[in-house]
């Protein structure tokens, strides 16, 4: 049994939910019938579950009564998993109830090591296998931490413009590597081995193709493939800009949240409230343009 087989199924109970996993065969036999009149209904919601596998964390629902509600969707992978039995998926109170799952899943989780205990995983550390891959444009390649991302351009072998296909988001992967991972106690033929990408760090560029400078990712992270050695060791001079963000939490006694707004705007254009390093959260460093040093010219 693969992981992308698992159902994962939270039961919300006037409130509070209840998750649990099974097989879709479990689904089908246990489950469904309490929901469904006939086998019309039946087929309606075995669409709707196919149908969601592509909707990212879409679930598909089923209606028991005014007061329970079963949502249910495939697991996408093995991080998809330890987030939903620990509950990080759940909006309200929450437990894993074992007694709703069965002996196959529960086998799944015991070979993949995984326990829980105060809410945290428990799991051994997974075997990583490094496999020889090539990457070209186009490519939809799978990240170990659970996001899919297109190869928008390949800027070396091992340095790949990427966007996120879920945020749009653009990221420069320096030094990715193709990995096989898997239990210790298996091999890559277990059907609980997962495939993807890592990267050693990225450079995050948001989702607004305008305001990135493709021209330059190429020539700070092409460079094998766009310049010489000579070209390689020549000095930029780059425009980096500092985003500093202060924040400060005020309390103010009000009658209203517009008014407590009201009056902490007031004292802050006022000066009465002046943020300074002791409010520092964060800083984003950002290049912003980029230019070669001129050489002078030997006479």
């Amino acid at each position: 049994m693969k992981i992308n087989e698992i159902i994962l199924g939270t039961v919300n109970e006037k409130g509070y939910e209840r998750n649990f996993i099974c097989t879709f065969e479990t689904f089908v036999k246990k489950y469904m019938p309490s929901a469904c009149e006939n086998y019309w209904e039946v087929a309606e919601i075995i669409t709707e579950l196919e149908k969601v596998k592509e909707k990212g964390d879409a679930c598909c629902e089923m209606y028991f009564s005014p007061n329970e509600t079963m949502y249910v969707r495939y697991c996408k992978n093995i991080s998809d998993l330890e987030l939903f039995i620990t509950g990080r998926y759940n909006e309200t109170e929450c437990e894993f109830y074992y007694e709703l799952c069965d002996e196959k899943c529960m086998e799944i989780l015991d070979r993949l090591g995984i326990s829980i205990k105060d809410e945290k995983i428990k799991r051994p550390y997974p075997h990583y296998e490094k496999i020889e891959r090539e990457y070209e444009q186009g490519d939809i390649l799978h990240n170990l931490n659970g996001s899919d991302y297109r190869v928008v351009e390949k800027l070396t072998d091992k340095n790949l413009l990427l966007m996120e296909l879920k945020s749009g988001n653009y990221t420069v992967a320096i030094g990715v590597e193709y990995y096989a991972r898997y239990p210790k106690q298996e091999d890559v033929n277990s059907e609980l081995c997962e495939k993807g990408i890592e990267w050693g760090h990225g450079i995050y560029l948001g989702n607004t193709p305008s305001t990135i400078d493709f021209k330059l990712i190429r020539e700070e992270y092409g460079k094998s493939r766009y310049m010489d050695e000579s070209e390689q060791d020549e000095k930029r001079t780059y425009q980096v800009e500092i985003e500093e963000r202060l924040a400060r939490t005020i309390e103010v006694d009000a009658k209203s949240m517009d008014e407590a707004i009201n009056i902490v705007n007031e004292k802050y254009y006022n000066e009465e409230i002046v943020l300074d390093a002791e409010d520092m959260k964060d800083v984003n460093l950002k290049v912003v343009g980029s230019k070669a040093l001129t050489r002078e010219k030997s006479r």
